[in-house]
Protein backbone atom coordinates (compact mmCIF):
# COMPACT_ATOMS: atom_id res chain seq x y z
CA UNK A 1 0.00 0.00 0.00
CA UNK A 2 3.04 2.12 0.84
CA UNK A 3 4.53 1.52 -2.55
CA UNK A 4 1.48 2.24 -4.41
CA UNK A 5 1.32 5.71 -2.62
CA UNK A 6 5.02 6.43 -3.02
CA UNK A 7 4.50 5.79 -6.58
CA UNK A 8 1.43 8.09 -6.76
CA UNK A 9 3.54 10.84 -5.64
CA UNK A 10 6.54 10.37 -7.41
CA UNK A 11 3.85 10.43 -10.66
CA UNK A 12 2.37 13.39 -9.72
CA UNK A 13 5.77 15.49 -8.78
CA UNK A 14 6.80 14.16 -12.00
CA UNK A 15 3.52 15.43 -13.78
CA UNK A 16 3.34 19.49 -11.82
CA UNK A 17 7.06 19.54 -13.06
CA UNK A 18 6.13 18.71 -16.63
CA UNK A 19 3.61 20.85 -16.40
CA UNK A 20 5.37 23.88 -14.87
CA UNK A 21 8.32 23.31 -17.55
CA UNK A 22 5.17 23.65 -20.28
CA UNK A 23 3.59 26.41 -18.42
CA UNK A 24 6.18 28.10 -17.49
CA UNK A 25 5.05 31.66 -19.14
CA UNK A 26 2.37 31.26 -16.93
CA UNK A 27 3.77 31.11 -14.16
CA UNK A 28 5.71 34.44 -15.01
CA UNK A 29 2.93 36.27 -16.23
CA UNK A 30 1.08 35.59 -12.92
CA UNK A 31 4.78 36.76 -11.21
CA UNK A 32 4.87 39.79 -12.85
CA UNK A 33 1.45 40.75 -12.88
CA UNK A 34 1.25 40.19 -8.80
CA UNK A 35 4.34 41.39 -8.37
CA UNK A 36 3.89 44.84 -10.35
CA UNK A 37 0.54 45.27 -8.62
CA UNK A 38 1.97 45.01 -4.86
CA UNK A 39 4.62 47.66 -6.04
CA UNK A 40 2.12 49.80 -7.29
CA UNK A 41 0.37 49.83 -3.76
CA UNK A 42 3.07 50.04 -1.53
CA UNK A 43 3.92 53.22 -3.56
CA UNK A 44 0.67 54.49 -3.00
CA UNK A 45 0.81 53.63 0.63
CA UNK A 46 4.29 55.71 0.91
CA UNK A 47 2.60 58.47 -1.15
CA UNK A 48 -0.29 59.19 1.04
CA UNK A 49 0.72 57.75 4.76
CA UNK A 50 1.57 60.72 6.77
CA UNK A 51 4.92 61.21 6.72
CA UNK A 52 7.42 60.13 10.23
CA UNK A 53 8.48 62.68 12.46
CA UNK A 54 12.59 62.83 12.02
CA UNK A 55 14.95 64.81 14.33
CA UNK A 56 18.31 65.72 13.64
CA UNK A 57 19.40 66.12 17.30
CA UNK A 58 22.79 67.96 18.46
CA UNK A 59 24.60 67.03 21.99
CA UNK A 60 26.01 70.14 23.58
CA UNK A 61 28.07 69.96 26.64
CA UNK A 62 27.71 72.78 29.28
CA UNK A 63 31.60 74.48 30.01
CA UNK A 64 30.57 76.79 32.92
CA UNK A 65 29.10 75.91 35.96
CA UNK A 66 27.02 79.39 35.94
CA UNK A 67 25.64 78.72 32.63
CA UNK A 68 24.73 75.32 33.84
CA UNK A 69 22.26 76.81 36.69
CA UNK A 70 20.57 79.65 34.46
CA UNK A 71 20.44 78.51 31.28
CA UNK A 72 17.31 77.04 29.43
CA UNK A 73 15.68 77.43 25.74
CA UNK A 74 13.57 80.28 26.62
CA UNK A 75 16.95 82.30 27.51
CA UNK A 76 18.62 80.91 24.11
CA UNK A 77 16.32 80.74 22.04
CA UNK A 78 15.41 83.96 20.61
CA UNK A 79 15.51 86.00 17.29
CA UNK A 80 18.43 87.96 17.68
CA UNK A 81 20.70 83.86 17.84
CA UNK A 82 18.75 82.82 15.42
CA UNK A 83 18.90 85.53 13.18
CA UNK A 84 22.85 85.66 13.27
CA UNK A 85 22.96 82.07 12.91
CA UNK A 86 20.94 82.18 9.64
CA UNK A 87 23.04 84.80 7.84
CA UNK A 88 26.19 83.26 9.20
CA UNK A 89 24.84 79.84 7.80
CA UNK A 90 24.09 81.88 4.58
CA UNK A 91 20.28 80.97 4.66
CA UNK A 92 19.08 84.17 4.59
CA UNK A 93 16.74 83.62 1.22
CA UNK A 94 15.67 80.42 2.14
CA UNK A 95 14.62 80.71 6.01
CA UNK A 96 12.36 84.22 7.65
CA UNK A 97 13.13 83.77 11.50
CA UNK A 98 9.36 83.59 12.63
CA UNK A 99 7.71 81.61 15.80
CA UNK A 100 6.89 78.58 13.34
CA UNK A 101 10.65 78.28 12.91
CA UNK A 102 11.80 78.60 16.29
CA UNK A 103 8.84 76.42 17.15
CA UNK A 104 10.84 73.47 15.16
CA UNK A 105 13.73 73.63 17.08
CA UNK A 106 14.09 72.15 20.91
CA UNK A 107 16.65 72.49 23.73
CA UNK A 108 15.92 69.86 27.02
CA UNK A 109 17.92 68.73 29.55
CA UNK A 110 20.48 65.69 28.97
CA UNK A 111 22.40 63.39 26.37
CA UNK A 112 21.23 61.54 23.92
CA UNK A 113 23.28 58.15 24.24
CA UNK A 114 23.36 58.64 28.19
CA UNK A 115 19.34 59.80 28.34
CA UNK A 116 18.56 56.07 26.87
CA UNK A 117 21.13 54.50 29.14
CA UNK A 118 19.41 55.71 32.02
CA UNK A 119 15.92 55.00 31.13
CA UNK A 120 17.03 51.47 29.75
CA UNK A 121 18.19 51.00 33.86
CA UNK A 122 15.05 52.62 35.24
CA UNK A 123 12.57 50.38 33.29
CA UNK A 124 14.64 47.22 34.42
CA UNK A 125 13.64 44.48 37.22
CA UNK A 126 16.50 46.22 39.59
CA UNK A 127 16.29 42.86 41.24
CA UNK A 128 16.75 40.55 38.72
CA UNK A 129 19.04 43.47 37.50
CA UNK A 130 21.67 42.98 40.58
CA UNK A 131 21.72 39.58 39.84
CA UNK A 132 22.61 39.43 35.99
CA UNK A 133 25.38 41.73 36.64
CA UNK A 134 26.59 40.25 39.76
CA UNK A 135 27.18 43.66 41.19
CA UNK A 136 25.46 45.15 44.94
CA UNK A 137 22.22 46.96 44.41
CA UNK A 138 23.93 50.05 45.73
CA UNK A 139 26.88 50.24 43.08
CA UNK A 140 24.09 50.01 40.51
CA UNK A 141 22.45 53.20 41.91
CA UNK A 142 25.49 54.66 42.37
CA UNK A 143 26.28 53.93 38.86
CA UNK A 144 22.73 55.35 37.56
CA UNK A 145 23.51 58.58 40.03
CA UNK A 146 26.99 59.31 38.37
CA UNK A 147 25.31 58.88 34.71
CA UNK A 148 22.10 61.20 36.10
CA UNK A 149 24.66 63.52 37.18
CA UNK A 150 27.08 63.39 34.33
CA UNK A 151 24.25 63.84 31.98
CA UNK A 152 22.84 66.98 33.67
CA UNK A 153 26.20 68.88 32.19
CA UNK A 154 24.84 68.34 28.37
CA UNK A 155 21.47 69.66 26.50
CA UNK A 156 19.70 67.92 23.37
CA UNK A 157 19.28 70.72 20.57
CA UNK A 158 16.35 68.95 19.06
CA UNK A 159 15.45 70.03 15.12
CA UNK A 160 12.17 68.84 13.52
CA UNK A 161 13.04 67.94 9.86
CA UNK A 162 9.24 67.81 8.52
CA UNK A 163 9.01 71.64 9.74
CA UNK A 164 11.98 72.74 7.99
CA UNK A 165 12.25 73.40 4.38
CA UNK A 166 15.95 72.39 4.61
CA UNK A 167 17.96 69.23 3.81
CA UNK A 168 19.78 67.45 6.45
CA UNK A 169 23.50 69.19 5.73
CA UNK A 170 21.85 72.65 6.00
CA UNK A 171 20.08 72.01 8.92
CA UNK A 172 23.13 70.60 10.97
CA UNK A 173 25.16 73.52 9.60
CA UNK A 174 22.57 75.97 11.02
CA UNK A 175 23.11 74.29 14.22
CA UNK A 176 26.46 74.31 14.47
CA UNK A 177 26.25 78.05 13.94
CA UNK A 178 23.42 78.55 16.05
CA UNK A 179 25.33 77.46 18.73
CA UNK A 180 28.25 79.48 18.08
CA UNK A 181 25.78 82.59 18.03
CA UNK A 182 25.01 81.40 21.44
CA UNK A 183 28.14 81.40 23.35
CA UNK A 184 28.69 84.96 21.46
CA UNK A 185 25.83 85.66 23.19
CA UNK A 186 26.53 83.77 26.74
CA UNK A 187 30.12 85.35 26.55
CA UNK A 188 28.53 88.88 27.04
CA UNK A 189 25.66 88.20 29.35
CA UNK A 190 28.22 86.06 31.93
CA UNK A 191 31.42 88.33 31.49
CA UNK A 192 33.55 86.64 34.25
CA UNK A 193 37.06 88.30 32.80
CA UNK A 194 36.28 91.65 34.67
CA UNK A 195 37.97 91.90 37.87
CA UNK A 196 37.58 94.88 38.38
CA UNK A 197 41.25 96.47 37.86
CA UNK A 198 41.65 98.70 34.88
CA UNK A 199 44.90 99.04 32.84
CA UNK A 200 47.72 101.60 34.57
CA UNK A 201 49.06 104.20 31.77
CA UNK A 202 52.25 105.42 31.49
CA UNK A 203 52.47 108.47 34.34
CA UNK A 204 53.43 111.43 32.79
CA UNK A 205 55.88 113.74 35.92
CA UNK A 206 57.32 117.52 34.49
CA UNK A 207 60.37 118.72 35.27
CA UNK A 208 61.04 120.27 37.77
CA UNK A 209 58.61 118.48 40.15
CA UNK A 210 55.68 120.62 42.07
CA UNK A 211 53.83 119.22 44.55
CA UNK A 212 51.23 117.82 42.23
CA UNK A 213 53.63 115.84 40.87
CA UNK A 214 54.68 114.86 44.42
CA UNK A 215 51.12 113.84 45.07
CA UNK A 216 50.74 112.44 41.66
CA UNK A 217 53.62 109.95 42.40
CA UNK A 218 52.97 108.90 45.79
CA UNK A 219 48.99 108.05 44.43
CA UNK A 220 51.08 105.69 41.59
CA UNK A 221 52.89 104.10 44.58
CA UNK A 222 50.04 103.58 46.30
CA UNK A 223 48.12 101.67 43.39
CA UNK A 224 50.88 99.64 41.97
CA UNK A 225 51.38 98.38 46.05
CA UNK A 226 46.92 97.69 45.57
CA UNK A 227 47.23 96.26 42.24
CA UNK A 228 50.08 93.73 43.17
CA UNK A 229 48.59 93.13 46.39
CA UNK A 230 44.97 92.06 44.89
CA UNK A 231 46.62 90.06 42.58
CA UNK A 232 48.63 87.83 44.30
CA UNK A 233 45.88 87.29 46.89
CA UNK A 234 43.20 86.35 44.39
CA UNK A 235 44.70 85.86 40.96
CA UNK A 236 48.09 83.97 41.71
CA UNK A 237 48.37 81.13 39.89
CA UNK A 238 47.44 83.29 36.19
CA UNK A 239 50.29 84.31 35.41
CA UNK A 240 53.36 82.23 36.06
CA UNK A 241 55.85 84.33 33.91
CA UNK A 242 55.24 87.22 36.23
CA UNK A 243 56.54 87.12 39.74
CA UNK A 244 54.26 89.25 41.86
CA UNK A 245 57.18 89.80 44.56
CA UNK A 246 59.53 90.66 42.17
CA UNK A 247 57.40 93.52 41.58
CA UNK A 248 57.08 94.16 45.17
CA UNK A 249 60.09 94.53 46.11
CA UNK A 250 60.92 96.48 42.78
CA UNK A 251 58.04 98.96 44.41
CA UNK A 252 60.08 98.87 47.56
CA UNK A 253 63.28 100.59 45.63
CA UNK A 254 61.35 102.53 43.92
CA UNK A 255 60.07 104.21 46.90
CA UNK A 256 63.25 104.33 48.81
CA UNK A 257 64.16 106.62 45.37
CA UNK A 258 60.91 108.47 45.52
CA UNK A 259 61.78 109.72 49.46
CA UNK A 260 65.14 110.62 48.26
CA UNK A 261 64.14 113.19 45.46
CA UNK A 262 61.66 114.18 47.95
CA UNK A 263 64.17 114.91 50.58
CA UNK A 264 65.48 118.10 48.97
CA UNK A 265 62.23 119.53 49.97
CA UNK A 266 60.76 119.61 53.31
CA UNK A 267 57.54 120.25 52.13
CA UNK A 268 57.12 118.06 49.82
CA UNK A 269 58.39 115.22 52.65
CA UNK A 270 55.30 116.79 54.80
CA UNK A 271 52.86 116.27 51.94
CA UNK A 272 53.63 112.78 51.99
CA UNK A 273 53.66 112.41 55.39
CA UNK A 274 50.09 113.92 55.39
CA UNK A 275 48.84 111.81 52.25
CA UNK A 276 49.67 108.74 54.61
CA UNK A 277 48.48 109.61 57.70
CA UNK A 278 45.19 110.44 55.90
CA UNK A 279 45.18 107.11 53.74
CA UNK A 280 45.93 105.14 57.72
CA UNK A 281 42.99 107.12 59.23
CA UNK A 282 40.56 105.56 56.35
CA UNK A 283 41.81 102.11 56.43
CA UNK A 284 41.71 102.15 60.41
CA UNK A 285 37.93 103.19 59.99
CA UNK A 286 37.31 101.14 57.55
CA UNK A 287 38.92 98.12 59.90
CA UNK A 288 36.96 99.10 62.89
CA UNK A 289 34.08 98.73 60.60
CA UNK A 290 34.93 95.26 59.60
CA UNK A 291 35.21 94.60 63.42
CA UNK A 292 31.96 96.18 64.57
CA UNK A 293 29.70 93.76 61.37
CA UNK A 294 31.71 90.55 63.52
CA UNK A 295 30.14 91.85 66.83
CA UNK A 296 27.28 92.15 64.86
CA UNK A 297 27.31 88.34 63.87
CA UNK A 298 26.87 87.23 67.07
CA UNK A 299 29.79 88.36 69.60
CA UNK A 300 30.50 89.39 72.52
CA UNK A 301 31.59 92.80 73.57
CA UNK A 302 34.00 91.95 75.61
CA UNK A 303 36.60 91.64 72.94
CA UNK A 304 35.65 95.16 71.23
CA UNK A 305 37.59 97.02 73.06
CA UNK A 306 40.60 95.26 71.70
CA UNK A 307 40.42 97.54 68.67
CA UNK A 308 40.56 100.62 70.36
CA UNK A 309 43.18 103.08 70.67
CA UNK A 310 46.55 102.99 72.15
CA UNK A 311 47.77 105.33 74.99
CA UNK A 312 44.54 107.42 74.04
CA UNK A 313 46.50 108.44 70.67
CA UNK A 314 43.59 107.60 68.31
CA UNK A 315 46.00 105.31 66.84
CA UNK A 316 45.14 101.41 66.69
CA UNK A 317 47.87 98.85 68.54
CA UNK A 318 48.78 96.33 65.65
CA UNK A 319 50.55 93.82 67.93
CA UNK A 320 50.78 90.26 67.56
CA UNK A 321 47.87 90.23 69.85
CA UNK A 322 45.64 92.03 66.97
CA UNK A 323 45.23 88.74 64.76
CA UNK A 324 44.70 86.87 67.73
CA UNK A 325 42.09 88.67 68.64
CA UNK A 326 40.58 89.27 65.24
CA UNK A 327 40.70 84.83 64.73
CA UNK A 328 39.32 84.53 68.62
CA UNK A 329 36.01 86.71 67.47
CA UNK A 330 36.21 85.00 64.33
CA UNK A 331 35.95 81.47 65.71
CA UNK A 332 32.66 82.25 67.29
CA UNK A 333 30.96 83.65 64.33
CA UNK A 334 27.56 81.93 63.36
CA UNK A 335 28.17 82.14 59.38
CA UNK A 336 31.59 80.16 58.57
CA UNK A 337 31.26 81.57 54.90
CA UNK A 338 30.57 85.30 56.26
CA UNK A 339 33.27 84.34 58.49
CA UNK A 340 36.29 84.00 56.20
CA UNK A 341 35.44 86.91 54.13
CA UNK A 342 34.92 89.50 57.19
CA UNK A 343 38.25 87.83 58.66
CA UNK A 344 40.03 87.83 55.04
CA UNK A 345 38.78 91.50 54.86
CA UNK A 346 40.46 92.42 58.01
CA UNK A 347 43.69 91.02 57.28
CA UNK A 348 44.01 92.70 54.15
CA UNK A 349 43.17 96.20 55.80
CA UNK A 350 45.61 95.59 58.55
CA UNK A 351 48.48 94.47 55.84
CA UNK A 352 47.73 97.62 54.12
CA UNK A 353 47.73 99.44 57.36
CA UNK A 354 51.23 97.99 58.75
CA UNK A 355 52.48 99.14 54.90
CA UNK A 356 51.76 102.47 54.69
CA UNK A 357 53.16 102.47 58.58
CA UNK A 358 56.46 101.22 56.84
CA UNK A 359 56.48 104.08 54.19
CA UNK A 360 55.80 106.74 56.74
CA UNK A 361 58.55 105.76 58.71
CA UNK A 362 60.85 105.02 55.80
CA UNK A 363 60.39 109.27 54.84
CA UNK A 364 62.91 110.18 57.99
CA UNK A 365 65.38 107.58 56.53
CA UNK A 366 68.37 109.54 54.85
CA UNK A 367 69.13 107.88 51.33
CA UNK A 368 72.73 108.65 49.80
CA UNK A 369 71.71 106.31 46.58
CA UNK A 370 74.93 109.06 44.39
CA UNK A 371 72.28 109.93 42.16
CA UNK A 372 71.69 113.45 40.37
CA UNK A 373 67.67 114.51 40.76
CA UNK A 374 67.22 114.39 36.77
CA UNK A 375 68.78 110.86 37.03
CA UNK A 376 66.68 109.61 39.97
CA UNK A 377 63.23 110.96 38.18
CA UNK A 378 64.45 109.03 35.38
CA UNK A 379 64.98 106.00 37.33
CA UNK A 380 61.83 107.00 39.31
CA UNK A 381 59.12 107.46 35.90
CA UNK A 382 60.41 104.25 34.16
CA UNK A 383 60.57 101.63 36.77
CA UNK A 384 56.93 103.19 37.37
CA UNK A 385 55.92 102.22 33.99
CA UNK A 386 57.87 99.31 33.41
CA UNK A 387 55.95 98.15 36.60
CA UNK A 388 52.73 98.93 35.43
CA UNK A 389 53.19 97.33 32.20
CA UNK A 390 53.91 94.29 33.69
CA UNK A 391 50.94 94.42 36.00
CA UNK A 392 48.91 95.01 33.02
CA UNK A 393 50.16 91.86 31.46
CA UNK A 394 49.50 90.37 34.34
CA UNK A 395 45.49 91.26 34.10
CA UNK A 396 45.13 90.83 30.55
CA UNK A 397 46.17 86.94 31.22
CA UNK A 398 43.76 86.88 34.26
CA UNK A 399 40.98 88.33 32.01
CA UNK A 400 42.26 85.69 29.23
CA UNK A 401 42.30 82.92 31.93
CA UNK A 402 38.64 83.68 33.10
CA UNK A 403 37.04 84.07 29.94
CA UNK A 404 34.87 81.56 28.54
CA UNK A 405 35.98 80.25 24.99
CA UNK A 406 32.97 78.13 24.49
CA UNK A 407 30.56 78.27 27.45
CA UNK A 408 28.78 75.69 25.40
CA UNK A 409 29.99 73.05 22.86
CA UNK A 410 28.60 71.31 20.44
CA UNK A 411 30.09 67.43 20.84
CA UNK A 412 27.70 65.54 18.29
CA UNK A 413 25.27 65.30 15.46
CA UNK A 414 22.98 63.09 14.54
CA UNK A 415 20.05 62.18 12.87
CA UNK A 416 17.01 60.04 14.55
CA UNK A 417 14.50 58.44 13.30
CA UNK A 418 15.06 58.32 9.72
CA UNK A 419 14.92 55.55 7.81
CA UNK A 420 17.69 54.60 4.95
CA UNK A 421 16.52 53.63 1.43
CA UNK A 422 17.14 49.80 2.19
CA UNK A 423 14.89 49.83 4.77
CA UNK A 424 12.01 52.30 2.63
CA UNK A 425 12.40 50.55 -0.31
CA UNK A 426 14.82 47.79 -0.92
CA UNK A 427 13.32 45.47 1.81
CA UNK A 428 10.12 45.60 0.88
CA UNK A 429 10.43 44.99 -3.07
CA UNK A 430 12.42 41.39 -2.19
CA UNK A 431 9.07 40.95 0.41
CA UNK A 432 6.83 41.25 -2.57
CA UNK A 433 9.23 39.44 -5.20
CA UNK A 434 9.28 36.56 -2.29
CA UNK A 435 5.41 36.83 -1.62
CA UNK A 436 4.92 36.92 -5.64
CA UNK A 437 6.59 33.79 -6.35
CA UNK A 438 4.70 31.62 -3.31
CA UNK A 439 1.55 33.15 -4.85
CA UNK A 440 2.44 32.64 -8.51
CA UNK A 441 2.81 28.75 -7.59
CA UNK A 442 0.16 28.47 -5.87
CA UNK A 443 -1.94 29.59 -8.49
CA UNK A 444 -0.32 27.31 -10.76
CA UNK A 445 -0.50 23.71 -8.73
CA UNK A 446 -4.62 25.19 -8.30
CA UNK A 447 -4.50 25.41 -12.12
CA UNK A 448 -2.77 21.56 -12.71
CA UNK A 449 -5.07 20.33 -9.86
CA UNK A 450 -7.66 21.48 -11.97
CA UNK A 451 -6.08 19.44 -15.39
CA UNK A 452 -5.02 16.78 -13.47
CA UNK A 453 -9.31 16.39 -12.29
CA UNK A 454 -10.56 16.88 -15.52
CA UNK A 455 -8.18 14.30 -17.04
CA UNK A 456 -9.36 11.92 -15.04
Amino acid sequence: MNNQSDNIIEINFFKFFKYFSNNIFYFVRNFLTISILSIIIFILYLIIKPNESVYIQGNLLIQSEEVANNIDQKFLFNAEIFTKAINESGLGDKITVDKKFMNSFELVPGHTGMNKLINHYMEQDFDLLVKQLKHKRENIDKLLNEMIQASSQYLIITADVNNLNLDDIEIKLFIKNLVDSMNVFLRKEYDSSNIGLKFIGPIKIDSPISSLDVNHINSRLNLLNSYISILNLNYKSFAPEINLDDLSNDLDDVNDVFNYIIQENDLYVDLVGQKLDLEIESFEKLLLANSERLSVMGLSSTNQTTFGTASGTGNISYDSTFLDTILDLGNRASGAEDRNIVLQKAADLNAQIVDLQRRKSELTVKYQLGLTQEEAMTFLTNMLDQTAEQINQYILSVQSGLRMNEPVKLVSLLTSNAASLTEIMLRPIIIIFIFSILISLIISSFDFSRQSNTNY
